[in-house]
């Protein structure tokens, strides 16, 4: 595959920025795409604290903040690929990352993705649960992509001084899923406007050639001036480069398509084909996440962070339906060999299925009637998910107060809450008494046209 310089991982400010148009226009992108575990934490926590007013366990550093106890079986690059190992995802170039970053930072405020609720550790910027591979039908450009502990890993803090920041394999995290391809739509279809492709090939060009400096600017903008009309009269022919391709197909590009540096721009360098090949890079992106080029216009209420509809949006990109809104938290992925069923509303008894399904929609894409996931990369994942255990708690505890919740939780929360994970026996919703909307949305038609539907049958 070919390769690519690594974009720097924080964007610079080369040009003016557009006026910000706030959330609400994030959200109209969004359909194309708790802090209860603390309580369950003090329970489990009890069985082994001492006797004193504020006991707590005592927590050795670790790599990322992890309590290793969760997890005693895996090495150390188990738990290195459990937070950065792919899954067959990757779908943002970092180069393209950094440009919007750049370009529009109404859409990515801040420095790194931690406003979308994204754990960063690194010094290059990939946030936990996020992985890095090149991509051919992205131009071999190095990409990031999504992993199950982008949804699966969180991090907990106490305001009692001296305790530890922890951080916490198989909870619900923060991130929010919705907000972050929601940006990510939006801002490529930002770029299919002249004004904003030549703000975007700035950034571009900083994220190709972080050496070329001003004098690399300067140049470009002496193209842009000679090359505007060109450059429109490219966009307005074929803005979302869906021309004489099928639906959902991928444009073949080289990386040297995408390239664009110091050098290139003193030997006269022509714009035009570059921003084409980018708009054709924008087309590959949306079809490995299965949005349309022609967003429809129904807007949703966003889900928040934590929290997404999957069937939802499943629904709508591959089938074109119209479901009830059902967003539901990210489920807890804590003892899952003891459960029978893998989510709560009793819809998939095999996870790796649901990991192979979870991977077409986060950037695996089908070509034609074949998914192009990699199977051992999914396999790995899904088996070091199996056995991680609740974590201990790590903040002091008031045993008094514990037990008193104890008993609290023994009278008006166990009916529910407790009772064997293997249990397979199904209620109605009816009967359960909470939001129906996701038991009730994955319904008998969606359900045939998963199992007729090629890409799906051998999952």
């Amino acid at each position: 595959m070919g390769g690519g310089q690594h974009a720097p991982p924080f964007p610079s400010q080369h040009s003016p920025q557009p006026p910000s148009n706030g959330k609400p226009a994030i959200m109209s992108a969004l359909r194309i795409f708790q802090i209860r575990f603390l309580a369950l934490f003090a329970i489990v926590g009890m069985s082994s604290c001492a006797t004193g007013p504020n006991s707590r366990q005592e927590t050795v550093p670790t790599p990322y903040h992890v309590d290793l106890t969760q997890v005693p079986t895996w090495s150390s690059d188990d738990l290195e690929f459990f937070l950065h190992g792919s899954m067959g995802t990757e779908v943002l170039p970092e180069r393209v990352l950094h440009a919007f970053m750049g370009a529009y930072p109404d859409l990515y405020p801040g420095k790194d993705l931690s406003s979308f609720g994204l754990i960063v550790e690194r010094s290059d910027g990939v946030p936990m649960g996020f992985s890095r591979r090149e991509i051919d039908h992205l131009g071999g450009l190095p990409a990031i992509g999504m992993n199950c502990a982008a949804c699966h890993v969180g991090r907990v803090e106490s305001s009692f001084p001296g305790t530890p920041v922890v951080t916490v394999l198989g909870m619900t995290s923060h991130f929010d899923v919705e907000q972050f391809f929601g940006a990510l739509t939006l801002a490529m279809l930002r770029t299919q406007e002249p004004a904003n492709m030549k703000r975007f090939l700035k950034h571009y060009l900083d994220a190709c050639d972080p050496e070329g400096g001003a004098e690399a600017q300067a140049l470009l903008d002496t193209k842009l001036g000679r090359q505007s009309k060109a450059i429109a009269a490219a966009i307005k022919a074929d803005p979302s480069a869906s021309k004489d391709i099928a639906v959902g197909a991928l444009h073949p590009i080289r990386g040297a398509d995408l390239q664009i540096n110091r050098k290139l721009l003193n030997r006269s360098m022509d714009l035009v084909p570059l921003v084409k090949s980018i708009l054709k890079l924008f087309h590959n992106m949306r079809a490995a996440l299965h949005i349309p080029d022609k967003l429809p216009k129904r807007v949703i209420e966003p889900a928040g962070p934590g929290r997404n509809d999957a069937f939802g949006l499943l629904a709508s990109s591959f089938f074109g339906l119209t479901t009830v809104d059902a967003p539901s938290k990210y489920g807890l992925a804590w003892d899952l060999t003891k459960r029978t069923w893998v989510h709560w509303d009793g819809n998939n008894n095999d996870v790796l299925a649901r990991n192979l399904s979870a991977a077409l929609g986060l950037g695996a894409p089908i070509a034609g009637d074949q998914a192009i996931l990699d199977f051992e990369l999914i396999k790995r994942h899904t088996a070091l998910s199996q056995p991680i255990r609740p974590p201990r708690y790590p903040f002091p505890i008031d045993v008094e107060a514990a037990r008193r919740g104890k008993r609290y939780f023994q009278a008006s929360c166990a009916s529910c809450h407790t009772g064997p994970e293997d249990d397979p026996r199904l209620f109605s919703p009816e009967k359960v008494g909470t939001d129906p909307n996701r038991a009730r949305q994955l319904d008998q038609q969606q359900a045939e046209l998963y199992h007729k539907t090629k890409c799906f049958s051998g999952i």
